[in-house]
């Protein structure tokens, strides 16, 4: 979000596209999309996660799925980024689309897609069998 002055007038606007020279790499052209305080914007917002997952400790390995959340919602709502805390994510366990909470806001993403899973690392698995056959 950027406050934006044309012909002495200042508009609240966010970047929608940009476009670059194929060779120099210099800004050629951007495209601004106008925000109201009262119509709701389409917006990416980054994705933070926060926290030491229960899963990591176990020897999996934490993998983000989605660095943005896609979302609908008045410009006064629109946080910087959303926070997704993955403290309690277990070996294999996954945080979805659905299960994020963004107040005054409407995530657009599919509701089944994982934001953030911990996937087990080979050393893992061979572990948790090693000792599946220990058990036996």
């Amino acid at each position: 979000m950027i406050n934006i002055e044309i012909g002495g007038k200042k508009y609240q606007a966010s970047m929608q596209d940009i476009q670059f020279h194929p060779v120099t790499d210099k800004v050629q052209h951007i495209d601004f999309l106008r925000i109201t305080d009262d119509k709701p914007v389409k917006i990416d917002i980054p994705v933070k996660l926060t926290g030491f997952a229960k899963g990591i400790q176990k020897g999996g390995r934490l993998k983000t799925n989605l660095r943005v959340l896609r979302v609908k919602g008045l410009a006064k709502n629109l946080p910087d980024t959303i926070d997704i805390d993955v403290t309690e994510l277990e070996l294999g366990e996954s945080i979805r689309v659905g299960d994020v909470k963004a107040e005054g806001l409407e995530i657009l993403n599919t509701k089944s897609v994982p934001v953030a899973s911990v996937v087990i690392t080979r050393a893992a698995r061979a572990a948790l069998t090693a000792a599946a056959k220990g058990g036996n």
